[in-house]
């Protein structure tokens, strides 16, 4: 990995910048020796080792993922971070059971730099650097103090568990306003996870719409004018061309007329 003036310049500013960032110094309640692989401290990984991580998580079971989550759970705690579930795994706890997701999104009320500088003290994480070069280009993680989210791979049992952490900086990550509680974890309010995944439109994200519309179509229509009507629009348009049968469900939700969206 090279890192180009300019980056070495960036990463020290960086750096002197992460010392006014209020993180709380109590390092989290680690679990017993042997119960998880620890190390002297957390570990940076890099855009090659991002990959190997990212298929190694592939294989997570549930009850791995939930480990994870609870493990992250006592980190923000220990932090001073407020935090909730969204995601794959919240769309499970408001009852798209055959919802199927191999990692975690979380939503957190503190900055990608705090996440990385608490990281760096915890030994079962895995965490990204705050600038990042590969072979002198530009990499999709070379600025994390702008993302919308960051990545970190919690070790279960010699098993990487992927949580994306969507910080408090980004018109893309869900609101942790109206948080509510579903079998015992906080869990974004379905007006910040529909308009979440409205902006994203992904296929994953148009499927969990959609079922939102078939099997909680009071819960959408009651928080449909709280999302942009462009942004209902242009969203209404991607399920148009991804299954048009689809449309006339999205556009109720959505509180549409199907005969206004625009095709693509």
């Amino acid at each position: 990995m090279r890192f180009s003036t300019f980056s070495l310049a960036a990463t020290l500013a960086c750096s002197a910048f992460s010392a006014a960032v209020p993180v709380v110094a109590k390092a989290p309640a680690l679990p017993e020796r042997g119960v998880y692989h620890l190390s002297p401290r957390g570990v940076q990984y890099n855009i090659d080792t991002f990959d190997e991580l990212e298929e190694e998580a592939e294989a997570a079971l549930p009850d791995q993922i939930k480990a994870s989550i609870d493990y992250l759970a006592n980190f923000w705690s220990a932090n001073g971070a407020d935090w909730a579930l969204t995601g794959g795994v919240a769309m499970q706890k408001y009852g798209m059971e055959d919802r199927i997701t191999k990692d975690a999104d979380i939503a957190v009320s503190i900055l990608p730099l705090a996440i990385t500088n608490a990281a760096a003290a915890d030994p079962n994480i895995q965490y990204p650097p705050t600038l990042m070069a590969a072979s002198g280009t530009v990499s999709r993680m070379l600025l994390w103090l702008t993302d919308a989210l960051s990545t970190v791979f919690v070790d279960i049992n010699g098993q990487q568990v992927k949580n994306d952490v969507f910080p408090d900086n980004s018109e893309l990550s869900p609101s942790l306003k109206n948080v509510v509680t579903i079998d015992g974890w906080p869990v974004v309010s379905i007006l910040s996870l529909v308009r979440s995944k409205v902006q994203r439109a992904e296929k994953k994200d148009i499927d969990d719409v959609v079922w939102f519309c078939k099997n909680r179509l009071g819960d959408v229509t009651a928080i449909a004018s709280q999302i942009d009507y462009q942004s209902r629009l242009s969203f209404a348009s991607d399920v148009k061309a991804n299954n048009s049968d689809d449309l006339k469900f999205v556009a109720q939700g959505l509180q549409l007329d199907p005969d206004e969206v625009p095709s693509k």
